[in-house]
């Protein structure tokens, strides 16, 4: 009887854990979607820094539920868009942004609990 309750223990313990992962994951995908519709445009060069900054300290946790190709898309469109801002050219840096913004829904998509992901 002990090693039935120890095991519905342990079993509850990792949904908790799953559970309170995809909420993680989902709360820094909307903190990251708002901080990018803030970018204004092209000279918000100090916007993008702190997208980068929020996405570096939050990278490792989101890397350790979602897979890498997710996480790999958001760090390249991140990159690129903050090259955009150095070339000043309005029409690219739109299009990096809505493939970012992109990028992160699809990673918040991912993350979250859904019968699409489980099948």
């Amino acid at each position: 009887m002990k090693s039935f309750v120890i095991s519905i223990v342990a079993v509850l313990i990792l949904f908790l854990g799953v559970i309170l992962n995809s909420l993680y994951v989902r709360n820094i995908c909307e903190r990251l979607e708002d901080d990018i519709n803030d970018i204004e445009g092209i000279f918000s060069s100090e916007k993008v820094d702190e997208v980068i900054r929020l996405w570096d300290e939050n990278k490792f946790l989101i890397s350790l539920s979602v897979p890498h190709k997710q996480t790999d898309d958001v760090e390249k469109n991140l990159i690129l868009l903050k090259e955009k801002t150095k070339i000043l050219n309005p029409i690219d840096f739109y299009e990096t942004k809505a493939l970012l913004l992109n990028s992160v829904n699809e990673l918040s998509n991912h993350g979250a609990i859904s019968a699409d992901n489980i099948f």
